[in-house]
């Protein structure tokens, strides 16, 4: 079974060095999907800073395969990065 590596890149993160063992790169994508619908609930004040978050899937030559990112966009009156969609529906 391939082994794909999740290489979160922060700023402060460091590589993948174990892997993970996947049937293919299907399911790897699956599950860089679901890594970074978690990634919002602890590090939203950094995201919300304007702090970009990627998430690289390489394979054990550590070629990257993909790449999934959350990127912050539109500004607050301070300056502050928000969703808009977010912002519209709690009423401007």
């Amino acid at each position: 079974m391939p082994r794909f590596y999740f290489n979160v890149q922060d700023g402060k993160a460091g590589l993948d060095v174990i892997g993970t063992a996947m049937p293919d790169g299907t399911a790897a994508r699956v599950e860089a999907l679901r890594f970074m619908g978690e990634i919002p609930k602890d590090n939203a004040p950094h995201i919300a800073l304007d702090e970009d978050w990627r998430l690289e899937v390489t394979d054990s030559t550590g070629l990257t395969l993909f790449q999934v990112a959350l990127v912050p966009g539109g500004a607050c009156d301070d300056g502050h990065a928000f969703s808009a969609t977010r912002h519209a529906r709690q009423g401007g």
